[in-house]
């Protein structure tokens, strides 16, 4: 074994064990292995990419609501903890929508996702720039704001209320 082989070993060895610790973005020089070691060089790269792509897939799974795109629990229960850790003052308002199982079992799962989607928009277009909204529960949702001013975020959110039930009094969809 010539001694350029032995080295690009050590280099793809020394690589994975880098990737092993948690080195998330360290790059193999493919184009720096001898030639007979490239090919498996650029396959581990190809390999690589997939399961970085996967490991995004499932770490947007367990933070991230497939139906709302809000964060879910996961991505709560992270983002409350970057907050304490930085010591870093903030105000929860913990929503809960009303009637959305007599509107699935009425109207059916279909309608109910429009309704917590409708609910969604309308809350989201009342948040301040820095402010992230939660979907804990099927209709449970916490906002989570930096302002301090709990009487300032109450009165935004309800009249978010009041004129989500004036939308929905006036709308002809259930």
């Amino acid at each position: 074994m010539n001694e350029s082989y032995r080295l690009g070993e050590q280099s793809i060895i020394a690589h994975l064990q880098r990737l092993a610790n948690g080195a998330s973005t360290t790059e193999l020089d493919v184009a720096a292995l001898p030639p007979e070691l490239r090919a498996i060089g650029e396959q581990l790269q190809k390999t690589l990419a997939i399961l970085q792509q996967e490991r995004e897939l499932l770490e947007h799974g367990a933070y991230i609501d497939s139906l709302t795109n809000l964060g879910n629990r996961g991505g709560l229960d992270r983002h409350v903890d970057q907050l304490w850790r930085k010591g870093t003052p903030f105000t929860c308002a913990y929503i809960d929508i009303d009637r959305l199982k007599h509107c699935n079992d009425k109207f059916g799962h279909a309608e109910g996702n429009r309704y917590i989607l409708s609910i969604c928009r309308a809350l989201t277009e009342t948040m301040e720039h820095d402010e992230l909204l939660f979907r804990i529960g099927g209709d449970e949702f916490v906002l989570i704001s930096p302002t301090t001013n709990e009487a300032e975020l109450e009165q935004r959110l309800e009249w978010t209320r009041a004129n989500l039930i004036e939308q929905h009094r006036t709308a002809r969809r259930p």
